[in-house]
């Protein structure tokens, strides 16, 4: 592997765990580079490597898997392939706690299907490895606009934390370039490393159907494979807006359902409404991401450039909450008169409206910092200091 390998930042969380006698299950998206990672994890850390892709290694751990321990450091891959994983995983963590080092990954939400989760409560870090940030993006395409861009985030993240008043840094404007491939093509490693248009568009249909076909519908024995597909091709066509379940094209329970499967696989995010009463918060619709733009426009079979669509602020929006959600809670606000925020942080308290386009039209936003007595800012396509602060949204 060594020189073609490229960093993920799940590395420094997984360091830090690597002495904990627990075992650590990566797991998220289909091509989202977790077997890359367990192959990199095993040069650096030694071991031995399995993979459930292996017929006889799955017959092995599914029969006796303590003979797949002839390390002290086992990597096991694709365990979402065993129907029996949830019991096999705990009973060598049973076995050999404290002497063996276990590192695991699954695809899809296997760690609900395959009752992993509910197997190893105290006995396992659960880590998600989804398609590349913006930054890993960048640091796999440009380090000269990585460090611009680090610069301007960590600026972002002062203002919003203590405070601090900003303007962007070094030649910030370049960085849209970069974000509007980002929000076409998405951050699938594979995706990223194309460099031909087609190739791209063929990896990203191929994942799509791979992720519906095996990790969706066969690891949650769903029934029909073509409802399932419209009906995220549905969900595709309503990237930033509230999810109402009577509009889905399937009743209740089934939308219910096919929901929970695709949150939990982390193709879709929820985001739920920000309320002072807790128990409101139940009764309120949430507002519904892709974690992958790139996904999302496959399973529409749009990769029309961003700035030419209609739907651009949706997009726009989309891609503000993928980057949020690594470092904060996020929620969104909305009243009964339906003076709307697009994204809530609540600890410190701070308001976020996404616009595709420098606007003094903020009323939402100005509501909630005078109601709540919080800060705010807009994030669009330039800086400006006003009465609410202006800022690049491919800056964060």
């Amino acid at each position: 592997m060594g020189l073609a390998y490229k960093k993920r930042a799940l590395e420094k969380k997984i360091e830090k765990l690597w002495n904990e006698k627990e075992i650590i299950i990566i797991k998220g998206p289909r091509q989202a580079g977790k077997t890359t990672l367990m192959k990199y994890l095993n040069e650096k850390y030694g071991g031995s490597y399995y993979t459930l892709e292996d017929d006889d290694v799955l017959m092995t751990f599914d029969r006796n898997p303590e003979l797949l321990v002839d390390n002290e450091t086992i990597f096991i891959d694709e365990v979402q392939l065993s129907e029996f994983a949830g019991k096999k995983i705990k009973r060598l963590y049973d076995k050999f706690e404290g002497k063996v080092k276990f590192v695991m990954s699954g695809s899809g939400a296997f760690d609900i299907a395959r009752e992993v989760g509910a197997s190893l409560v105290g006995r396992a870090f659960f880590l998600t490895l989804l398609p590349l940030s913006f930054e890993e993006f960048l640091s796999w395409s440009d380090e000269f606009s990585l460090r611009i861009f680090n610069e301007n985030k960590k600026n972002f993240l002062s203002f919003i934390k203590e405070g601090k008043d900003i303007s962007p840094v070094g030649g910030w404007e370049g960085l849209r370039e970069f974000a509007n491939e980002y929000m076409i093509w998405g951050g699938y490693p594979a995706v990223v490393l194309s460099k031909d248009r087609e190739i791209k568009r063929e990896k990203l249909k191929n994942i799509v159907e791979l992720t519906i076909e095996r990790d969706l519908v066969r690891l949650f024995s769903l029934q029909d494979i073509g409802r399932m597909k419209k009906f995220v091709k549905t969900l595709s066509s309503l990237t930033g807006r509230l999810l109402n379940f009577s509009n889905l094209g399937v009743d209740f329970k089934t939308a219910e359902k096919y929901i929970g499967v695709l949150e939990h696989s982390q193709i879709i995010s929820l985001i739920e409404p920000f309320y002072k009463n807790e128990r409101t918060v139940l009764k309120k619709a949430k507002k519904l991401y892709f974690y992958d733009l790139g996904f999302r426009n496959a399973i529409l079979n749009n990769f029309t450039d961003i700035e030419s669509r209609e739907n651009s602020g949706f997009l726009i929006e989309n891609f503000v909450m993928r980057q949020l959600i690594e470092n904060f809670e996020i929620r969104y606000w909305r009243t009964t008169g339906k003076t709307e925020v697009d994204f809530v942080i609540e600890a410190p308290l701070f308001g976020i409206e996404v616009k595709s386009a420098f606007t003094r039209k903020v009323r939402g936003l100005k509501s909630f910092i005078k109601k709540y007595n919080s800060k705010g800012i807009v994030l669009c396509d330039r800086f400006s200091k006003e009465e609410i602060l202006y800022y690049p949204f491919w800056l964060i």
